[in-house]
């Protein structure tokens, strides 16, 4: 009787143990899942910000475009003016000097 009580004391020992690891092993899958848990929320954060950062570039993008589009245009016109604006002073200065000769030629 002794023995057989030596022996489940034995067994009630070594199933202590065994509890004892178990629960080690369960607090570390829960800090492991606490941990997981804070990663996928901070990856959950990353990703809202990346969307907002891509729909802020796109739309800088667009306006940048928008403004390059407009200034181009104005500088086309810009060039247009004063292409007309050179060409008109040629033309006037070509008449005047045609002026100039033919007076001279008259004279002699």
């Amino acid at each position: 009787m002794v023995e057989e009580t030596l022996q489940i004391e034995d067994e009630l020992k070594s199933l202590n143990r065994r509890m004892e690891r178990v629960e080690k092993k369960i607090d570390l899958i829960d800090s492991d899942r606490q941990i997981l848990e804070d990663i996928l929320g901070r990856m959950t954060q990353i990703l809202e910000v990346w969307k907002i950062t891509r729909q802020h570039d796109n739309t800088v993008r667009k306006d940048i475009k928008e403004e390059i589009n407009l200034v181009g245009d104005k500088i086309e016109a810009s060039v247009e003016t004063k292409i007309e604006e050179m060409g008109s002073s040629f033309k006037s200065r070509k008449k005047s000097k045609k002026g100039w000769f033919k007076k001279l030629i008259e004279r002699r």
